[in-house]
């Protein structure tokens, strides 16, 4: 009776402490609520932290374009010197601040309820999000390669596409000084040369994105079979 006794508070004890070592060792659940960063003050930015890329683009987009008309509109004022160009920049600015000021309450009140993708190796869910990486590099030339631990890369995108982009402003201001259809002509293919820079950075970074830490999980070996010499090609995947 008495062995029998110690025999359970001895089996008692160890599920306790069990429980207790497991409810240590348990990883803590992600946090619930967004960290603001700097570069979130940039419209969209603060979506595509949080991974919401169609609204990431839509705001993006959207300050883009507004800011474009109201630099538009304030160099017509500076060149020409018409009063409507310039109630025009100020309406065009007024209505950028209502949607820069759009853009952070949104990323405010959503980051409230904010909670991290868990992301693993060989799922559905790669370490780096490839839209995240893809956005990233159609917003700023580069910036997807950053996100991806690529800096080589994203200097070279970058140092390309603001040359190219610098080759078609002074094309075009030539154009526009001498009326040479020349430069005009210029000017548009290096228009075309501009796109497929973009298209080519935009899908290396969210190709990146997928296979981003797999070549330190795998191995490759290429040389003959060992029974009827063959040349094989071999892949090893650590998990």
């Amino acid at each position: 009776m008495c062995i029998a006794t110690i025999r359970k508070g001895l089996i008692l004890l160890c599920v306790l402490g069990s429980t207790v070592v497991n409810g240590q060792n348990a990883p803590a659940s992600p946090p619930v609520g967004y960290t603001w960063q700097w570069s979130d003050v940039v419209p969209g930015v603060a979506q595509l932290h949080q991974e919401r890329f169609v609204k990431a683009a839509v705001f993006y987009g959207g300050a883009a374009w507004i800011y474009a008309n109201a630099a538009n509109y304030y160099y017509r004022f500076t060149q020409y010197g018409y009063n409507r160009d310039l109630t025009a920049f100020r309406q065009t600015l007024a209505w950028g601040a209502a949607w820069h000021g759009l853009a952070l309450l949104d990323g405010w009140y959503y980051g409230r309820r904010y909670k991290p993708v868990k992301r693993t190796l060989f799922s559905d869910k790669p370490l780096k999000s490839p839209w995240g990486a893809a956005l990233r590099s159609l917003f700023f030339p580069g910036w997807g390669q950053w996100y991806n631990d690529a800096p080589y890369k994203s200097a070279f995108y970058f140092t390309l596409t603001a040359t190219i982009a610098y080759t078609v402003y002074h094309n075009d201001r030539l154009y526009r000084q001498t009326g040479a259809y020349s430069y005009k002509d210029q000017r548009t293919r290096y228009y075309w040369y501009l796109g497929l820079d973009y298209l080519l950075m935009v899908l290396d970074a969210q190709v990146d994105a997928w296979l981003y830490k797999f070549d330190e999980v795998t191995r490759w070996s290429l040389g003959p079979h060992p029974q009827n010499g063959a040349l094989m090609f071999r892949m090893e995947v650590t998990f």
